[in-house]
């Protein structure tokens, strides 16, 4: 077995070998602009995921109700509220860095939770109880990804997903998926056929909607990060929203890699146009992928992950989606990163610093606060 340090090595190795801007490592590729285009993309995706839901001026942008404000050593954790769709409130976290200065905006990066109970909470590490050993507090510690930003000096803003924390059922069963069964069974009364995967991506899009009316958010700097059931929410909302400008997918928006769908565009068109099938999320995530091109996109995975079911993953499609990010970006570079860790189904330290640092860079190089 290799010891942790070599394990550690390997990670950095791994970092060094995706996660570099990667134009020379592909001359032999085409480069010519994919024949199929955006518009056409996003208006499958659109269809499968948000077509059924509320149109999107249905509420008008949502007004940011303050519950409460709470003071932290380095941060400010304000409880709000805010109107998602007619009569139903989402409720989050807004985390404000004391770095703020008067008259500043500073960029601000969204946050949606993994399967938990709680929601927002676990991505701010607030729990009802302390941990019960080490173990416990390691695996609190590689959820808290919104409280680790604030502190790096972002606003980071952490929502409840449907059925989750403030929007879950009182008293509701412990089961996460029978409560997403039960919000899925109740959203379809009021809107039949939608599912909880273009409700998300929605109430995420009213929530940008709000903040970047804000006068201290830069909108122009605008991330996501999510860990597993968040990862999806990361990717899909990338896809569909050019407002984001950087997206970090932690052990979640896992790609059943479809070479036809690349390389051939009569395969590609064949797949959108296909109404009749119900393709799954890991095939549609090569749409996504395609979608949320050519901005910066940071994958973290393991090979050793429990979710993986055998499907091919992005070590297998990592050449095509780099040259489609390549032809896209008018530097002709691609800024697609991949970063493979053997920690299984997990966020550790050695992916939420690269993640952080990966962000700072992106998201800070033009902000004048950091100028």
């Amino acid at each position: 077995m290799l010891c942790h340090k070599t394990h550690r090595l390997l990670f950095l190795l791994l970092v060094f070998a995706f996660g570099q801007h990667v134009q020379a490592m592909i001359p032999q590729l085409q480069d010519t602009i994919p024949q199929v285009g955006r518009d056409e993309l996003k208006s499958t995706i659109e269809r499968i995921y948000m077509q059924k839901g509320p149109k999107k001026n249905i509420t008008s942008r949502p007004e940011l109700q303050i519950i409460s404000k709470t003071k932290e050593a380095d941060h400010e954790r304000w409880h709000v509220k805010y109107l998602v769709d007619t009569e139903d409130y989402a409720f989050a976290y807004l985390l404000v860095p004391n770095t703020l200065k008067k008259g500043h905006k500073l960029p601000l990066i969204l946050c949606p939770h993994p399967t938990a109970e709680t929601g927002k909470d676990r991505v701010v590490g607030i729990y009802s109880a302390p941990a019960k050993d080490e173990q416990e507090q390691i695996g609190r510690d590689n959820r808290q990804y919104a409280l680790d930003l604030v502190k790096r000096g972002f606003i980071a803003f952490a929502p409840d997903r449907a059925a989750y924390g403030q929007r879950r059922r009182p008293n509701g069963t412990a089961n996460n998926k029978a409560e997403m069964v039960l919000e899925e069974q109740k959203l379809q009364l009021k809107y039949p056929g939608w599912g909880l995967t273009g409700k998300s991506i929605y109430d995420l899009q009213k929530a940008l909607d709000m903040l970047t009316a804000l006068d201290f958010v830069d909108s122009t700097q605008i991330g996501i990060v999510g860990h597993s059931l968040g990862a999806w929410d990361a990717i899909l909302l990338a896809a569909l929203d050019e407002r984001i400008k950087a997206t970090v997918v932690n052990a979640g928006g896992m790609v059943n890699y479809r070479p036809d769908l690349w390389k051939n565009p009569t395969a590609l068109r064949r797949y959108l146009a296909d109404t009749t099938r119900v393709n799954s999320l890991n095939t549609n995530a090569n749409i996504f992928l395609m979608l949320a091109a050519p901005r910066a996109v940071l994958y973290q995975y393991s090979l050793f992950d429990s979710r993986n079911r055998g499907n091919s993953q992005l070590l297998e499609c990592f050449r095509d989606v780099t040259n489609y990010y390549t032809i896209l970006n008018q530097s002709k570079s691609a800024d697609f990163n991949y970063f493979l860790h053997g920690y299984g189904h997990d966020f550790p330290l050695e992916s939420r610093q690269l993640a952080y640092a990966w962000f700072e860079k992106r998201l800070f190089q033009n902000n004048k606060q950091k100028q």
